[in-house]
């Protein structure tokens, strides 16, 4: 980042407008700054930071009390407006401190205006938006920025006592090597897996007892035994083929034998069932003699049985009917009489019809009406536990901001004494031929 040209309105020590034009000064890039104690060379940095960052330079400086001058008269406002340069794009940046004025208490506060214009000329107004925009095109932080791009007071050496984390990843944002750690980072852990990959061969190597170094011959070794154990397995394959086909052949012939078993058994068994049959066939002879005298005696009297048998049934049922029948009667002439009487009782057609449907359309409104009514209650219930929650939320975050408010007023008193005391705390132990421990000088006329 290379500031062209810096304009502070009332701002820190200038209670005027004062301009600076860097591009008058060369352009090598690294300006001096230098001056007596007081003549505002820090209000300088303080600006610039201020206009990229909302922050001044140092940072025991109170934003608005300390960063508005002291020496303004009337209503004249307090602005930086910053031309500035990255690579061959050009930038401008103006903030702005606005005074309100409460109307009750008269009591003053401060807010920021902010418009950054690209190079495009495009104009962004947003806080966060001209934050994000500023780190994206100086690619430091505030305090990155006040170390090692502006050099003021102690800030360098804080670069140079930071950690070495810190400066690592200042000075990789700086010269854009994110690149190289990436691929540095890459290359270690290629570095790790071929490691673990080589443990892993040398283990193998140890629970084998081979010499990694005399390896080859140990494999040839090992192949010349794998071609003799493989023509002993073919061998060992062959004879195994013969003994499955003979086991084939002799599961064959045993089947076969089990069958003709089986048929010597049967034929056995319907021997003895003939001789049986033999001996029985007089009594089988006798018994289906009589059988045919039966049936013949059964076919000339079942007729008449069956007649009778069914005659009897038709009597009965026709009796059971006679009995239904009357008792039908008479419950047919009692709901005759009923729906006469309910008949003459009952309204019009077209009115019940209509009815029906009022009541129809009731009945759909009060189903809608209760579905609403159970999702409401749900609701309810949900917005109590949500209204508890921000009632305690709510009394947890007033106790915690009246002590914030407490401790930060005076904290605020205590920092605003100290920086107007700070100028006669140093001088107090100023002597003349000693060096003053902010400018360096020997003589102190003031």
């Amino acid at each position: 980042m290379k500031p062209l040209k810096l304009t502070m309105s009332a701002f820190g020590s200038y209670a005027d407008t004062q301009t600076i034009d860097f591009t008058a000064l060369g352009a090598n890039g690294l300006y001096l700054i230098t001056g007596e104690t007081g003549s505002g060379k820090t209000t300088i940095f303080d600006a610039i930071s201020y206009a990229l960052f909302g922050k001044a330079s140092g940072t025991s400086r109170n934003k608005y009390q300390m960063l508005r001058s002291d020496y303004v008269e009337g209503r004249v406002d307090t602005f930086v407006d910053l031309d500035f340069a990255v690579g061959d794009a050009a930038y401008n940046i103006r903030r702005a401190i606005v005074p309100h004025i409460a109307r009750k208490t008269a009591e003053v506060s401060y807010t920021d205006k902010v418009e950054l214009t690209l190079c495009d000329k495009t104009v962004v107004s947003r806080e966060s938006e001209v934050a994000s925009k500023i780190a994206e095109i100086i690619g430091l932080d505030r305090d990155q920025f006040a170390q090692i791009v502006m050099i003021s007071q102690n800030d360098f050496l804080r670069f140079l006592q930071s950690g070495t984390e810190e400066r690592v990843r200042i000075l990789r944002s700086i010269f854009n090597t994110s690149a190289l750690k990436y691929f540095q980072e890459s290359l270690k852990t290629r570095s790790k897996e071929l490691s673990g990959l080589l443990d892993i061969c040398r283990h193998d190597f140890e629970r084998h007892r081979v010499d990694p170094y005399k390896r080859d011959e140990r494999f040839i070794e090992w192949e010349a035994q794998i071609k003799t154990d493989e023509a002993a397995l073919a061998e060992a394959d062959e004879d195994w083929s013969e003994h499955e086909a003979r086991k084939t052949r002799l599961a064959a012939e045993t089947a076969l034998a089990a069958e003709l078993s089986k048929k010597f058994d049967v034929l056995e068994a319907s021997r003895a069932t003939l001789a049986e049959h033999a001996a029985k066939e007089r009594e089988t002879e006798l018994l289906t003699e009589r059988r045919n005298r039966g049936e013949i005696a059964l076919r000339r009297v079942k007729p008449f049985a069956d007649r009778a048998a069914e005659t009897g049934k038709q009597h009965e049922e026709a009796r059971l009917g006679l009995a239904q029948a009357r008792s039908g009667a008479q419950a047919a002439s009692a709901e005759l009489e009923n729906a006469k009487h309910a008949l003459a009782e009952l309204p019009p057609f077209e009115a019940a019809q209509a009815a029906f449907e009022a009541l129809k359309q009731e009945h759909g409104e009060a189903k809608s009406l209760l579905a609403k009514l159970t999702a409401l209650k749900t609701d309810y219930a949900a917005i109590a536990v949500k209204r508890s929650e921000l009632k305690t939320s709510q009394s947890e975050f007033e106790t915690l901001n009246a002590d914030f408010n407490t401790t930060d007023d005076r904290r605020k008193a205590i920092e605003e004494a100290f920086l107007r005391a700070q100028a006669g705390i140093l001088a107090a132990d100023l002597a003349d031929g000693l060096p003053c421990p902010v400018c360096g000088s020997p003589v102190h006329p003031a």
